[in-house]
């Protein structure tokens, strides 16, 4: 694994992970919000062993690419994916010229394609449990936690503190204060980060290529309804749909993380595998 520096367009650096292989396929990680790089690295290993450059990477203010105070990170959420992914797909390009690069993005790394203008330029999209964050794509009492989530958590803590503090109570990252102020303005809004962008100004519509989203029934982070109104945005794209239920592998549950664990490297990863070949 080689450890890299990426200069955004923005000025400020991120960490990225290369894990390279004699191979004409290279695959992108992009993260989901709050999820260091190295969550995926067992993922990214298991690939590079059959043959796949992998390429992982920490959104700004985030893990390795946290180089001071959160407090002093002005970076949002729609910025993860103009500046910081951006940069690694065109270092994908430049360093892999003659490869075919491919993304895979879990939740909000899925997203945040259509605001990277190399995102055309990719031969292949998977997405794993990417979504519309808006509250109304829940039921029951999920609907109403993700309603006070929004509502009443973020801006509370986001005024306190000035940033996330996401790991007082959850295994995510603590989150620079723009993401937050930007993700949960979206998430309280019907039409999600349309909200703020039209979508003629993001990248969705211009990507023709294959986009794979993979949905997961007992995902509470990612209903179905919230997965379809995703795949919409790729309205030009030639989309396939995977429903995964943890009843068909035998399991009881997957949940939005627990298909790039290991213990799921037998039947998930072998999965994802003949995904990325196909």
């Amino acid at each position: 694994m080689e450890l890299i520096k990426l200069k955004t367009r923005k000025e400020y650096w991120i960490s990225a992970s290369v894990f390279p292989q004699d191979s004409f396929l290279v695959l992108i990680i992009s993260p989901a919000t709050g999820v260091k790089q190295s969550f995926y690295h067992p993922f990214a290993n298991y690939l590079n062993e059959n043959g796949i450059t992998v390429i992982t990477f920490d959104f700004h203010g985030i893990g390795e690419s946290l180089a001071d105070s959160i407090k002093t990170v002005s970076t949002s959420a729609s910025e993860w994916g103009v500046h910081d992914l951006e940069s690694v797909i065109e270092f994908s390009k430049v360093r892999f010229s003659l490869s075919k690069i491919f993304v895979l993005g879990h939740s909000i790394g899925g997203q945040l394609l259509g605001f990277a203008k190399s995102s055309v330029d990719l031969e292949k999209i998977i997405l794993i449990g990417s979504q519309s964050g808006y509250w109304g794509f829940w039921k029951g009492s999920e609907k109403l936690k993700m309603w006070a989530t929004w509502h009443v958590l973020f801006p509370a803590l986001l005024k306190i503190y000035r940033y996330f503090p996401a790991k007082s109570f959850s295994r995510m990252e603590d989150l620079p204060k723009e993401v937050g102020l930007q993700w949960s303005k979206w998430c309280r809004s019907p039409d999600y980060f349309l909200e703020e962008f039209n979508e003629d100004v993001l990248y969705f519509k211009s990507i023709v290529t294959r986009v794979t989203c993979i949905s997961i029934e007992d995902d509470k982070f990612a209903p179905i309804d919230a997965v379809n109104w995703l795949a919409d945005r790729f309205s030009k794209a030639q989309i396939k749909r995977v429903h995964l239920d943890p009843y068909d592998f035998g399991y009881k549950s997957i949940g939005h993380f627990g298909i790039f664990k290991e213990n799921n490297r037998l039947v998930l990863w072998r999965m994802l595998l003949r995904e990325i070949l196909e």
